[in-house]
């Protein structure tokens, strides 16, 4: 040991220094054959490992024709790790495969024997909905039919109401009419009265009458004969004779008068008899009229309680109708709402039918493709 620093003579650094290049060459000469090693050892093993990747490849090229049930041969190498998850795999998917083909083979079969089912539904459902359909214009019309019948129950209830009303009015006009007849019936059988007193004064006048005519037959007689004795008496008896002949001139006309009287007397009774049995003709025929108006009055009053029985029924229907109008309405509500249900039924049907002919077309295409593979 020294403890002073040395100085270094050029000499020797240079020696050093060419120590130092030599070991240097040395050293990459070193390394430049570890790796020539190397690489010819990775190139060996580069060489065994394509060696068996082609011998793995080969022993799974079947695959590809679609073999599942080729495995690959596990060796202790890395390719063998490979093999074994490769073979895994297959397994995995020999199995899936299997599942497919029975899936596939099922929903062929399946959707082969419900097609004509899906058909035969899609037929019934567009008959359906034609049937609904034909089914809801039928009960448009019988709430139509409904309605007007609702309406003209209406017109019928009022027509009964004013028929009451005119029935009622005609009892009134009756009731006044009887009671008019019965005062005609009274005054004719009153005038009737009269006209039989006036026939009985009239026979009474008669028989004045006969009394004058008697006495003017006898005052034309005394006349007569007193004339004949003034005749008689010559000039003494000729003031007389002018007084006798003054009163058989006055028992003529008298006489005349009478008969006169008498003949307007016998027109009198003739025609009063005449009157009063028209009067009591009149009469009958008063009373045959208050019996009738009386028994029309009955049948007014039938005609009455049985249009108030007719304007309860036709309330009553007309009510039913009302009632038969609603629910008309809510049965062409609902044959709606079960038309466009039947519509959308038969649509969705369509399609369903369609989906399922898409559907076997598709599991017949899948059920070729994984026919392809080789399960067993």
């Amino acid at each position: 040991q020294c403890s002073a620093s040395r100085e270094w003579e050029n000499t020797e650094i240079d020696l050093f220094s060419q120590l130092a290049v030599q070991v240097g060459i040395a050293i990459e000469r070193a390394q430049i054959e570890q790796e020539k090693m190397a690489a010819q050892q990775q190139s060996l093993v580069s060489d065994q490992l394509q060696k068996r990747i082609l011998e793995l490849l080969k022993e799974v090229d079947p695959i590809r024709e679609g073999d599942l049930t080729i495995r690959a041969r596990v060796t202790e190498d890395e390719i063998g790790t490979i093999a074994d998850s490769y073979n895994a795999t297959v397994s995995k998917l020999q199995k899936i495969v299997t599942q497919v083909q029975a899936a596939a083979q099922q929903v062929a079969t399946t959707t082969s024997s419900n097609q004509f089912s899906i058909q035969a539904l899609s037929v019934e459902a567009q008959e359906q909905a034609q049937k609904i359909t034909s089914a809801l214009k039928r009960a448009k019309e019988m709430a139509d039919s409904v309605a007007v019948v609702a309406n003209k129950a209406k017109q019928a209830e009022a027509a009964v109401k004013q028929a009451s009303e005119t029935v009622a009015e005609g009892d009134a006009t009756m009731n006044r009419t009887v009671d008019g007849m019965l005062a005609i019936r009274e005054t004719v059988t009153q005038a009737r009265q009269k006209v039989q007193r006036l026939g009985e004064s009239s026979e009474k006048i008669s028989r004045v009458v006969n009394l004058i005519s008697n006495f003017a037959a006898q005052t034309n007689l005394l006349a007569f004969n007193a004339s004949l004795e003034a005749a008689r008496a010559g000039e003494e008896g000729r003031g007389f004779a002018i007084v006798a002949d003054q009163v058989r001139t006055l028992a003529q006309q008298s006489a005349v008068a009478t008969n006169e009287i008498e003949q307007l007397v016998t027109e009198i009774q003739a025609e009063t008899k005449e009157v009063v049995a028209a009067m009591a003709a009149g009469g009958e025929q008063v009373l045959t009229g208050t019996q009738l108006v009386n028994e029309s009055r009955y049948s007014l009053n039938k005609i009455t309680s049985t249009s108030s029985e007719i304007n309860q029924l036709v309330e009553a229907i007309a009510k039913v109708t009302v009632v038969q109008s609603h629910a008309s309405d809510a049965v062409t509500k609902t044959m709606n709402e079960v038309a466009l249900l039947a519509s959308k039924t038969s649509k969705e049907t369509t399609l369903v039918s369609s989906s399922f002919e898409q559907l076997q077309t598709v599991a017949q295409a899948m059920q070729y493709n994984v026919g392809q593979f080789k399960v067993k």
